[in-house]
């Protein structure tokens, strides 16, 4: 219910989960069009997180391991209890 309702809303998000996700966490920062998107895995195993985004900004890890974002797939692998940071600028 709260996913149909919302969906316009989500849908305007810079960054969002490509499917919904359990015990992982996204937020998403914006500050002179530049984005900052923290990803916090509450698991105790890995997660690879399918992505939406429409930012033509450039993204670069600034915290977490560098390989854990993949562009061409529009993914994020996080290790377990794992977070990850990534700048878009």
């Amino acid at each position: 219910l709260v996913q149909n309702e919302s969906g316009n809303f989500i849908g305007r998000l810079p960054v969002t989960f490509a499917e919904p996700q359990n015990d992982v966490i996204i937020r998403t920062l914006q500050n002179s069009g530049k984005y900052v998107t923290v990803f916090i895995n509450q698991q105790s195993q890995h997660a690879k997180v399918d992505l939406k985004y429409d930012i033509q900004n450039k993204a670069r890890v600034i915290f977490g391991s560098e390989t854990a974002f993949d562009a061409a797939a529009k993914s994020v692998l996080l290790g377990a209890n794992e977070t990850v940071v990534i700048i878009w600028e």
